[in-house]
């Protein structure tokens, strides 16, 4: 942490703690409205929540007991700020009573053992905060976190956006929800089990097809790639594009080079107008954005021709690399101008297939010339590895 006192300003370090320790992997941070010298930080690192108090070391306040746990919201209370609350991965929600000193969890009436993301307080003081995962119902508390009841039964939006099959045991499926969490299936889809560790909010998965313990995830929430080594129960983080992105999009695996991946970053201030295609090899980050004119939200691989990539743009079209993302050549015949939200090499008869999206698009992300919609949306078809396109009717 650092911070700007007084006059001169000048930044300087603010991370020691007590005993000589210091605060490193902050990803929490909440100030007292009422006194501003007092704040509160969670370090992901050792899970801790810490406080200080003026220019006072951070003394570790609230520990969480499990391993992967973590504080997605840390808030003192607007009108009482004696309270303070935290709400977590895997351990419900935590209450202070005494400005942060102390800390109990304050769950009755919340489901057990399941992420709680966002905590808000409405103007009759009643607090919100929302399950993640399925129902991803409300919760709503009219005593300050005594107990909770769920706000209604009819709140129980998520869509999938990531889907991924293991590559040998076809009864294997992992499936990511837009803020319901990833999950997985053992017995082809009847029964599915959430994966604690796992990314809250997968943009796209996908099973490295030679060892499918090795499973990736790309975070919309943040500009991360996530990946596992043993089916999902565990992960860390492979990549982080930099503070200039917002979160991260398309995902594939190479199958002709180990450990290699392509991910797309979409960059702050403006959804699906810029960002970068990344190639990701141990040890080593190349940016092959290259030609592109938009950030790809789709690709695939060719599982025989090595090298062969193709990248579907937001609106400005399909494009086709034959070296790994060195150099791009635009494809067009066939093609309506929306672009593919999804591809997919058919691992029988070597078909290409994408899905068009269609539907009005804002001027800024228009190029000029197209209508608002190239309404040509549907599954199309190649059969010459992305040259050359039909529509399936």
């Amino acid at each position: 942490i650092v911070r700007w006192p007084g006059n001169p300003p000048v930044w300087e370090n603010w991370s020691q703690g007590e005993g000589g320790n210091w605060v490193s992997y902050l990803t929490r941070l909440a100030s007292d409205g009422q006194n501003p010298d007092t704040l509160l930080t969670f370090d992901r690192g050792d899970r801790t929540v810490y406080r200080t108090l003026g220019e006072n070391p951070w003394q570790a306040v609230l520990r969480l007991p499990e391993p992967g746990d973590e504080v997605y919201d840390l808030a003192f209370d607007t009108q009482n700020t004696d309270r303070a609350y935290a709400t977590t991965r895997l351990s419900g929600l935590w209450r202070s009573l005494d400005n942060g000193l102390t800390w109990n969890q304050a769950s009755a009436g919340l489901p057990s053992s399941v992420p709680l993301r966002g905590l808000t307080k409405g103007p009759d003081s009643t607090l919100y905060t929302g399950q993640v995962g399925v129902p991803g119902r409300l919760f709503a508390s009219s005593n300050g976190g005594d107990t909770w009841a769920p706000l209604n039964d009819d709140f129980t939006f998520s869509t999938v956006h990531a889907f991924a099959a293991d590559p040998v045991d076809g009864a294997v499926a992992y499936a990511g929800l837009w803020g319901g969490g990833t999950w997985k299936t053992e017995n082809g889809g009847a029964t599915w089990e959430l994966l604690p560790n796992a990314p809250v909010s997968a943009a796209a998965l996908a099973v490295d097809p030679h060892n499918p313990q090795m499973i990736y995830a790309t975070d919309r929430t943040e500009p991360v790639l996530w990946q596992s080594a043993d089916y999902g129960q565990h992960w860390w983080r492979r990549f982080h594009a930099g503070s200039e992105y917002s979160r991260l999009m398309a995902l594939a695996v190479d199958p002709h080079r180990p450990n290699t991946v392509y991910v797309s970053a979409f960059k702050r201030g403006g959804y699906g107008a810029e960002g970068s295609l990344f190639r990701l090899t141990w040890g080593h980050v190349a940016d092959v954005t290259h030609e592109l004119p938009r950030v790809p939200i789709s690709l695939a691989i060719s599982p025989d021709q090595p090298g062969l990539l193709l990248a579907s743009t937001h609106i400005y079209g399909l494009y086709r690399s034959i070296d790994h993302g060195e150099h791009w050549q635009k494809v067009e015949d066939g093609l309506p101008r929306v672009g593919f939200n999804a591809m997919a090499w058919d691992p029988v008869s070597g078909d290409l297939y994408g899905g068009a999206c269609s539907g009005s698009f804002p001027d800024y992300l228009r190029p000029p010339g197209l209508p608002d919609g190239d309404d040509q949306p549907g599954l199309y078809r190649s059969l010459d590895d992305g040259l050359t396109w039909q529509q399936v009717k």
